[in-house]
């Protein structure tokens, strides 16, 4: 989504763009670090370039009328990074569709929700680490009878993940996903899923 900036202003009071939109900013702060682009019509636009201290990295990125296009980050020590999205959701190897399989190989429905006829879904949030472990899992919304700790038990059992990242860095991300307990008539258990992730970079 692209928003337009109205005008943009260092700590002293200066001001970089004209009533409508078009500018060039370039700020210098010894603790803020370096920042300059062009903004055109409240768009950024062209080659933009921004050092950021405490992560000692410098960013290039490029736009088009608003629109991010590609970038690359470079750390103090000159490792480059290229990246054409600026923020990528974590993912599970191989897919949604692996993801499905593995719930369907690991999860046992539990007796007693078998026995009470229990059915729906249960909500689990957990960390998506930067190396793609994932951490401190819990139950958002349980449904009882044993599932919510069956879910758990299997999120739990779950291989690395590709992680999050932003601007080609690797972040911890929060990501929830609901598994659906459901009694099939046959003997035969299915366990169906969808996924509903949201960002925490």
């Amino acid at each position: 989504m692209r928003y337009k900036t109205l005008q943009y202003a260092d700590s002293t009071g200066r001001v970089f763009l004209d009533e409508n939109g078009t500018g060039r900013v370039e700020i210098y702060s010894t603790y803020e670090g370096i920042l300059m682009g062009n903004f055109v019509n409240g768009l950024k636009d062209g080659v933009w370039k921004e050092y950021v201290p405490k992560q000692k990295i410098t960013y290039d990125e490029i736009y088009e009328n608003g629109k991010f296009i590609k970038g690359t980050n470079t750390s103090d020590n000159g490792e480059v990074t290229e990246y054409d999205k600026f923020e990528t959701l974590p993912s599970f190897k191989g897919g949604m569709e692996t993801f499905g399989k593995f719930l369907t190989k690991n999860l046992r429905y539990p007796p007693n929700a078998r026995k009470d006829n229990i059915q729906g879904r249960v909500y689990i949030q957990f960390i998506i680490k930067k190396d793609g472990t994932l951490s401190e899992s819990k139950i958002l919304k349980g449904i009882g009878g044993g599932c919510d700790e069956e879910a758990l038990r299997v999120i739990n059992l779950s291989p690395d993940w590709n992680p999050g990242l932003q601007r080609g860095i690797a972040k911890n991300v929060s990501y929830s996903v609901p598994i659906f307990f459901k009694l099939s008539e046959s003997p035969k258990k299915i366990f169906p899923y969808q996924q509903n992730p949201y960002n925490a970079f």
